[in-house]
């Protein structure tokens, strides 16, 4: 029989932990602390990451919009029988010194030059060139704007450093246009001053570009198997890609000069006329819209009389030639329209 001295000793010895309990607890805590560690390091990579992305995805929207612009602003005149080559300035050009996979700078006539002095008389055309050079790292997109007509044909490409020449994007891995021919084919290159395109320009340019990631540099000549990784859908990785329609076709003014001198019988307006004579004009998102549906739905020789899609109000603008303004429903002008800036809609009864 234990004393009650013993007792007390007893219930001290076990009031406490011992080794492995305490040593099971932090290794426990340690396990906690490191997934918890893990965790936060993961989320932060994400998040950064999507960061990353988002601001590539916006560099690249942006810069496509502003290549977009410009190509929707070339203008064409097709160069007469009689007229030599190098006296006609009219002109479409890309090719791809840098890109396996299509052009990767373009020249053309635009008419969307922005008068910087109010001061005299200015032409709203200049000549427009976008190239791709060399820069660290990857690639730059640089632009040049050439104020004015030129007198004769200048089809050379500048150099990269000549002086007006602006950025128009940096760090990019890859940039290719390819060109749509009159029967519907994709072509890597165009020139219209070749008998084969000659005085012509495609119907749309598709656009891709992608960007360096960040801390990423153009693969070595040895790795550039890598350079063209797909992704899910067999597209290359981080790509981007955007179709624009050139809105004006090329005019040829002998033919127009010739029309405005006959008779009147037999005159047959085509959907490329018709739409050139709204495009001269300042016009909202609307008649923009409608003119893209009919572009889409007919071939640019079809006359305006048959062809699908055409609305009220857009024909009306067409007969009339673009002079004044044909929603307005005036005396002669053709039917009255509900809504002037609505071309979809029909006539009022």
């Amino acid at each position: 029989m234990s004393t009650p001295r013993a007792q007390s000793n007893g219930r001290e010895a076990s009031a406490g932990f011992t080794l492995i309990e305490v040593m099971a607890v932090v290794m426990l805590t340690a396990i906690v602390i490191t997934f918890a560690v893990n965790f936060f390091f993961n989320l932060t990579e994400n998040t950064d990451r999507a960061v990353a992305r988002t601001r590539g995805m916006r560099h690249s929207v942006a810069l496509l919009d502003r290549i977009a612009r410009d190509l929707e602003s070339a203008y064409l005149l097709t160069k007469p029988e009689e007229t030599d080559p190098l006296d006609h300035p009219w002109l479409f050009v890309a090719d791809g010194p840098i890109s396996s996979e299509g052009a990767d700078r373009v020249r053309f006539i635009s008419r969307n030059h922005r008068r910087r002095t109010t001061e005299g008389h200015a032409s709203d055309f200049a000549t427009v060139t976008l190239m791709l050079r060399e820069a660290d790292p990857g690639y730059e997109l640089v632009r040049l704007e050439e104020p004015g007509m030129p007198y004769q044909q200048k089809r050379e490409f500048p150099s990269d450093d000549a002086e007006g020449m602006m950025v128009m994007g940096e760090g990019i891995k890859s940039f290719s246009m390819r060109f749509m021919g009159e029967e519907g084919d994709w072509q890597d290159a165009w020139d219209s001053t070749q008998l084969l395109e000659s005085s012509a320009l495609p119907l749309a340019v598709e656009l891709q570009v992608i960007l360096l990631a960040d801390g990423e540099e153009l693969p070595d000549e040895e790795d550039f198997e890598s350079f063209g990784d797909l992704g899910d859908e067999g597209e290359p990785k981080g790509a981007f890609k955007r179709h624009v329609l050139l809105p004006f076709r090329p005019i040829d003014l002998a033919a127009l000069e010739a029309g405005g001198q006959s008779d009147g019988e037999g005159e047959c307006i085509s959907v490329s006329e018709c739409i050139n004579s709204v495009a001269r004009q300042p016009c909202n998102a609307f008649w923009r819209a409608a003119c893209d549906t009919v572009l889409e739905s007919n071939a640019p020789e079809t006359c305006i009389e048959d062809a699908e899609n055409m609305t009220d109000g857009l024909l009306r603008w067409c007969e009339t030639g673009g002079g004044g303004d044909p929603d307005l429903g005036d005396e002669g002008d053709g039917p009255e329209l509900d809504n002037p800036d609505d071309p979809f809609q029909e006539p009022l009864e």
